[in-house]
Parts: C-alpha cells; sequence; structure tokens
C-alpha cells in the first residue's frame, strides 16, 4: 500500500506483485512454502485435447447453461467495474460483446482441452482500478504466462506452491477495490424507492442464503452448487426485479409548482415595466 501511495511510475503499478513476492521470500524464509510441487513436476508437457471423451448427459447441460446465462452477468458487472475502476466511463457495446464473446470462445477452448468452463475473474476489477492500467496488450501478455505455466508444470507448480496466507494479504486490498468500483457504478444509479429494493434484496439474498445451508442442504448437488456462492441467487433476484417492478417516472415540475422559477421569471429583465 505504501509503495502504491507513494510510488511513481512503474514502481506504484507493481505494488501488487512487489507485495506478492515480499510475502513470499517471507515465508521461504519461515518454512511456510512447500516445494515439494516443483521437485514432483515435470519440466514440460502437453494437454491432450478430449482426454475425458465427449458425452451429452441432460442434468449436467442444462445446470452448465444456466450457469452460463447468469455468468453473463458476472462478465457484463467486470467488464463495467474495469471501465469505470480504470477508464472512468461506462464500456460500449462493442467492449461488452466483446468480453462475453471472448469469454465463451475461452469456455469452448477449456472444454476441448479438458477444463472447466472459464468466466471473467472479478479480482482483475480491483487490479485494473489499484493500478490505473487498462490495456489489451498486458491482458495478452498475462494469457501467454498462463500458458507457459501449464506448459512447464515446474513453473506451474511453483506458482501453486504460494501459500494461502501470501495469496490473501496480495488479494485482500483487491477485493476492496472492487467493493470500490461497485459502490461507483451504484453511485451513477437514482437511488429511489424501486432500486434501492432490488439493491437491499439482491444483496439480502446474495449473502444471507448461502449462509444458511439448512434451507437447501437437501438439493441436489447442482443446485447446491448454484446457490453456494451467491452470485447467481442474487443476480437472478436482481433482474427478475428488475424486470417485475414498474419504473418510476421522473414528472418535471410546473412553473407554477416551482418557486425558484417564478423567482427567475419575476427578475428577468422583459418581465419588467416602465410607466411612463
Amino acid at each position: 500500500m505504501g509503495l502504491h501511495q507513494f510510488g511513481r511510475g512503474i514502481w506504484s503499478e507493481v505494488a501488487p506483485l512487489a507485495g506478492l513476492l515480499v510475502g513470499f521470500v517471507a515465508a521461504a524464509a519461515f518454512g511456510y512454502v512447500d516445494f515439494s510441487k516443483v521437485g514432483d513436476a515435470d519440466w514440460v508437457t502437453f494437454p491432450t485435447p478430449l482426454g475425458i471423451g465427449i458425452e451429452f448427459h441432460m442434468a449436467a447441460i442444462i445446470p452448465v447453461v444456466v450457469l452460463s446465462l447468469v455468468t453473463v452477468a458476472e462478465s457484463i458487472g467486470d467488464i463495467v467495474g474495469t471501465t469505470a475502476g480504470g477508464l472512468n466511463r461506462e464500456p460500449t457495446k462493442k467492449e461488452l460483446s466483446g468480453g462475453v464473446m471472448a469469454d465463451g470462445i475461452a469456455s469452448v477452448f477449456a472444454a476441448v482441452f479438458n477444463a472447466f468452463p472459464q468466466i471473467s475473474f472479478s479480482q482483475n476489477v480491483g487490479m485494473v482500478a489499484l493500478t490505473g492500467v487498462v490495456s489489451r496488450y498486458v491482458v495478452a501478455i498475462g494469457g501467454g504466462f498462463l500458458v507457459l505455466a501449464g506448459l512447464l508444470p515446474k513453473l506451474g507448480g511453483l506458482v501453486s506452491s504460494i501459500p494461502n496466507a501470501v495469496l490473501g494479504g496480495a488479494v485482500l486490498l483487491m477485493f476492496g477495490m472492487i467493493a470500490s468500483a461497485g459502490i461507483k457504478m451504484l453511485s451513477q444509479v437514482p437511488f429511489d424507492k424501486r432500486n434501492m429494493l432490488i439493491i437491499g434484496t439482491s444483496l439480502t439474498i446474495a449473502v444471507g442464503l448461502p449462509a444458511q445451508e439448512g434451507l437447501y442442504a437437501n438439493l441436489s448437488e447442482n443446485l447446491q452448487a448454484m446457490i453456494e456462492s451467491g452470485l447467481i441467487p442474487g443476480a437472478i433476484t436482481a433482474i427478475a426485479l428488475n424486470l417485475i417492478l414498474p419504473k418510476i417516472p421522473n414528472p418535471v415540475p410546473d412553473s407554477s409548482e416551482c418557486p425558484e422559477s417564478s423567482k427567475s421569471t419575476a427578475m428577468r429583465p422583459d418581465s419588467l415595466r416602465i410607466s411612463g
């Protein structure tokens, strides 16, 4: 935090990485880092496309489709948070469609290479808001590093050996920046009774429902997975209320009802009469 606030140029931008490296070195010095994964990993490996085969089960397809529809809302929220935190503006339609399409294409490749569907990483919103760096080239370099880590298991093992305490300390500020970006987005919304009801209800469902495990303990594993994160029920609640609740019109006050308007009219030069 000190490096970010008092550093200049690149030193301010690399503050999160510097904190992660310092925490990793300190953890290694005190023996909290397990390098066994690095020693057991191979030097080079290549993924096997469709290594687990192809099967189609409606019991799996329907939940994945529902999750995909809901995670689209998360992707849009991440894109909006990124442009709001890094560019101080709302995203364009091209940026929104491109971001959602990128998640879809990445999920297709993930399925081919035996991985889970891909979705935007919300912590990156906090990273953009913290560093102010918004560049597709930086994202491409990060993607190239991830590909390299997948092809070099020892590098991936080194990254996975970072203790959770170090990762938690590094991303602690990221979550705070995500919340700040969300507050910034909400500040542009009129806080009338309708919007306050939508915000309050969706937040209550998203935070409170996962905490009450007894309410959904007897549901299927797929439904439990959808509820445990809180994202899906909160998003569905917000979308449904936004579609159901009638919008409150903003009537323009009549000049006779606005005392300021009458005062300004009375003081205009053309309203003055000169008697002679």
